[in-house]
């Protein structure tokens, strides 16, 4: 079913855990905001203590992504938890209004609705092509920016913080 805020609220606060609370804490991790960029529609967050075993999910050349290429996007739309959609890129559009800037984003006919803002998308492969960032539900018109723009912000953020 949906996500239930209230559920995890009780939980942290239960001295009794229940399989389903341990479950969900044992999968949380606390993330700070580091930076952000309201043009693209990106933030990025520092996880300290992450799981030796966490593997990063590889970054795929935006110069390779075509229209007609299958995708798939990983989200929490409309609260329900781990939903995985497919669909096609529709276009790549180098030159898209972000802001008072232009950028790169892939216009994708995958499915995809509120909630799935900050999900990957991904190829068959499980390589990283950008991060939903926006749907129009009644035209089937759903935009990712690029990766290409996320490794630019993360670039940014990197210098900010070395200047620090």
């Amino acid at each position: 079913g949906p996500f239930d805020g209230k559920r995890l609220v009780q939980c942290g606060n239960a001295t009794q855990r229940t399989p389903w609370c341990a479950t969900v804490l044992q999968s949380l991790r606390r993330g700070i905001v580091v930076g952000t960029d309201l043009d693209r529609d990106l933030a990025l967050l520092a996880v300290p203590n992450l799981p030796d075993d966490v593997q990063l999910i590889p970054e795929i050349g935006i110069e390779t992504v075509e229209p007609g290429d299958d995708v798939a996007l990983i989200s929490h739309p409309r609260r329900l938890l781990w939903t995985l959609t497919v669909g096609i890129v529709s276009a790549v559009r180098s030159r898209y209004p972000m802001g008072r800037e232009l950028g790169t984003v892939v216009q994708t006919q995958t499915p995809t609705a509120p909630g799935s803002s900050g999900g990957p998308l991904l190829t068959p492969q499980g390589g990283l092509v950008g991060i939903v960032a926006w749907a129009h539900e009644e035209q089937g018109l759903n935009g990712a920016i690029a990766i290409n723009e996320v490794q630019a912000f993360v670039s940014e953020q990197a210098k900010k913080f070395r200047a620090r």
